[in-house]
């Protein structure tokens, strides 16, 4: 089997669990500010995840602070990791900027399909008032970012080549290492009533 395909597998994987934790703690974050109660958190194996704040006055702000602070947040975290001279040169970075590409990218294109199919908070988002091509123009825009992020990267993972990348490398033991790490925080959100 290709070594760059071991090395995405488990990138990807990770990516998506830890994606849907970024989204829902941007929910619980916003829930928690507006002095919001918030019934439950599910970060499932298998489907999507959720929080569930019962009534809120600030709707808007609670929904849309998901895939806001799910898309910035790991964005900001590479801009800052990929500065840090022990995470660059082992291959974190290169990790973070995967991560932050994903959560564009998944973040994007579901407030972009808004226009086309509101489902999620997206639907919650229309029904509270926020126009769909609103939503639609803020997605797109993250999502291509995320897709530029992501350009080239699948060369970088086990032979550096950009410059970001040159004196690294992402190894299969941190690509498994990332994901045993977002798989342990899953199970131990998931053990939260």
């Amino acid at each position: 089997m290709n070594r760059r395909l071991l090395i995405i597998a488990p990138l990807l994987a990770g990516s998506w669990y830890a994606m849907m934790l970024v989204h829902e703690f941007g929910h619980v974050i916003a829930a928690w500010i507006t002095g919001s109660q918030i019934q439950s958190v599910r970060v499932p194996w298998v489907g999507f995840s959720q929080t569930l704040v019962p009534a809120t006055q600030w709707p808007r702000v609670v929904t849309a602070s998901g895939p806001v602070v799910g898309a910035m947040l790991p964005l900001l975290t590479w801009l800052i990791a990929r500065h840090i001279p022990c995470l660059s040169r082992r291959g974190w970075s290169v990790i973070a900027r995967f991560f932050a590409a994903f959560c564009l990218l998944a973040n994007g294109v579901y407030l972009g399909s808004a226009m086309l199919n509101p489902v999620g908070d997206t639907e919650e988002l229309v029904r509270v008032g926020v126009p769909a091509w609103v939503l639609t123009t803020i997605g797109l825009p993250a999502a291509a970012l995320g897709l530029a992020l992501w350009n080239g990267m699948a060369m970088n993972l086990d032979h550096a080549a950009d410059a970001e990348a040159r004196h690294a490398r992402v190894t299969l033991r941190q690509s498994l290492a990332w994901l045993a790490c977002v798989l342990v925080v899953v199970g131990i959100v998931n053990l939260v009533p």
